[in-house]
């Protein structure tokens, strides 16, 4: 990365930090619904424009439709609207594939993309206003982002000065084996220090557990869309940040991580903070 292009990130995050903050803390949470929504209908331009990269045309219209109306689902923080939602998008993709005039040998990668893209962004991204909506949401959802954003820059300045083994040359050869390891540190440093402010229910040592399963859960969440835009032959899936790329860039690690916390706050004992 040029140093111009480092700067741009920087100061990127500078100027919208603030401003995420704001979001996040203000009023009962509508306003951060507000911005999943906006932000699940920019990853869902991006995904569908890496598609036709790929050369698979998807259903995008009806896609970019089911998208908001699955966000809104979510504004309900009733789990069983959206799954309602996500199979009432299946069905309608498949009545678009029956009147599609494509051939069979393109209508169902059209259908199975179209359909991904609906469960790897609205779906997943959608755990977030769920946490938002739990008690003390607003602090669970800056402990998740400073989970999932120490572990990414310290894997990306651990990979810059001591990265020598790759972790998946196939898929991104600027990854490495140790700018994999300082970003599940970096998770976990961040889970000790951050864990007795904004999650104090749960005991200390349980702490690197969350660290290491939401670094992982990132990391992966990173690795797959670099899966994606390597199949596509894009370097980026965007420009709306810059420095960063596309959105879809900058949140990879947050959507795949998540469900995995919503769920293990609803399953652990903390599902007693409630909606």
């Amino acid at each position: 990365m040029s140093f111009n292009n480092h700067a741009k990130r920087i100061l990127t995050s500078i100027l919208l930090l603030p401003l995420l903050i704001l979001i996040i803390y203000v009023g009962n949470g509508w306003l951060f619904n507000i911005l999943i929504t906006l932000c699940i209908i920019i990853c869902l331009r991006e995904f569908y424009a890496l598609m036709d990269q790929g050369d698979i045309s998807c259903f995008k219209l009806s896609a970019m439709v089911l998208g908001v109306i699955l966000a809104l689902a979510f504004w309900s923080k009733k789990i069983e609207w959206v799954f309602l939602v996500l199979t009432g998008s299946g069905l309608i993709l498949f009545l678009n594939a029956l009147i599609s005039s494509s051939p069979l040998s393109k209508t169902i990668p059209r259908v199975s993309a179209t359909f991904f893209g609906l469960f790897y962004i609205p779906w997943m991204m959608g755990f977030l206003m769920l946490i938002r909506g739990l008690k003390g949401g607003r602090y669970l959802v800056f402990f998740i982002l400073a989970l999932i954003w120490s572990g990414d820059t310290l894997a990306y300045y651990t990979g810059i000065l001591f990265g020598r083994h790759p972790l998946c040359k196939n898929i991104s050869p600027k990854k490495t084996v140790e700018g994999m390891v300082g970003g599940l540190l970096g998770s976990v440093i961040a889970a000790f220090c951050l864990g007795p402010f904004w999650l104090p229910e749960i005991s200390f040592l349980s702490y690197p557990l969350i660290g290491l399963a939401m670094g992982a859960f990132g990391q992966l969440g990173d690795l797959s869309e670099s899966v994606l835009k390597r199949w596509a032959g894009a370097k980026e899936s965007g420009a709306i940040l810059p420095g960063h790329g596309g959105l879809l860039d900058r949140i990879d690690g947050l959507i795949f991580s998540a469900p995995v916390f919503y769920y293990y706050l609803i399953l652990s004992a903390l599902g007693s903070r409630g909606f």
